[in-house]
């Protein structure tokens, strides 16, 4: 099964409302909720009785933290960027304390959700992919362990190898998958069971921000299955929702015309394969 992703669901109504149609008349099946939104419940009451499977987008560097955490968000919103955290994560007293205050943000994240997991096991990612991090992945798994959490799938954002290529790979996008595939490494090292949960190849890293329909069709040319592919189509244009966004990359990630156009990507993928 291709399970057509998208990610950053519930961070305002009108971007949901995007993701929403490309559900509706396009080919996505799956979605990630932002716990820490304040407009997530009536996001998801604009998703009833729609199919989708529904994963936890921890978020750990865009808006308010829910635990309150000074070490981790001393204005109330979070602040300390990837960098800083991956360097963090070699430094052991402050890796103790970050880790600590990263293990009580999860848990509040997990409570801001659960609600929509009655009878469901969890499924896992984040937000830009923080969950990699060495600090955040250890914090991850042991509020897994320790809370007998029932967990079905943990995103391991590494790009599947294809027979037929897109062409045109970002550089930028090239460097952050040998990111993630070293900190993948590591964190499979750390915890065997990343393995047993990492149950699902993916794409959507080295075209990240320009999955569009010509470069999806030829990645749908190989044989795929029990895949994700990741789409970010929910835009924000409204001057009122920018003025919410807190970090400065994602509102130009947020903000960009890519994310129309991978929205109209979702639909012209449905309409191909209605045809075939």
């Amino acid at each position: 099964m291709i399970e057509f992703h998208a990610d950053d669901y519930g961070m305002t109504i009108k971007q949901s409302k995007r993701i929403i149609e490309c559900i509706d008349n396009g080919v996505l099946n799956g979605i990630s909720l932002m716990p820490n939104s304040p407009n997530l419940d009536e996001c998801m009451n604009l998703l009833q009785n729609r199919d989708v499977k529904i994963a936890i987008h921890f978020n750990f560097c865009e808006g308010k933290c829910l635990s309150e955490e000074r070490i981790i968000a001393k204005s109330g919103n979070f602040e300390p960027n990837f960098i800083k955290l991956l360097l963090v994560s070699y430094i052991p007293f402050e890796r103790k304390k970050y880790k600590n205050a990263f293990k009580k943000e999860i848990e509040k994240q997990i409570e801001a959700v659960s609600k929509y997991y009655t009878n469901k096991p969890y499924r896992i990612d984040s937000h830009c992919h923080y969950h990699m991090l060495p600090v955040i992945f250890d914090a991850l798994m042991e509020v897994i362990e320790e809370k007998k959490m029932d967990v079905e799938y943990i995103r391991i954002p590494i790009e599947k190898k294809l027979k037929i290529k897109p062409k045109n790979v970002p550089f930028v996008n090239r460097i952050k998958n040998l990111i993630l595939k070293i900190l993948y490494k590591r964190d499979k090292f750390k915890n065997k069971k990343l393995i047993k949960y990492g149950n699902k190849e993916f794409l959507g890293i080295l075209f990240s921000g320009h999955m569009f329909y010509e470069s999806v069709s030829v990645m749908l040319q190989n044989k795929l299955d029990n895949i994700e592919i990741l789409f970010h189509p929910g835009a924000i244009y409204e001057k009122e929702d920018m003025d919410i966004i807190t970090n400065k990359f994602d509102l130009e990630f947020l903000t960009s015309p890519n994310r129309q156009k991978e929205g109209e990507a979702t639909i012209k993928i449905k309409n191909d394969l209605e045809k075939m």
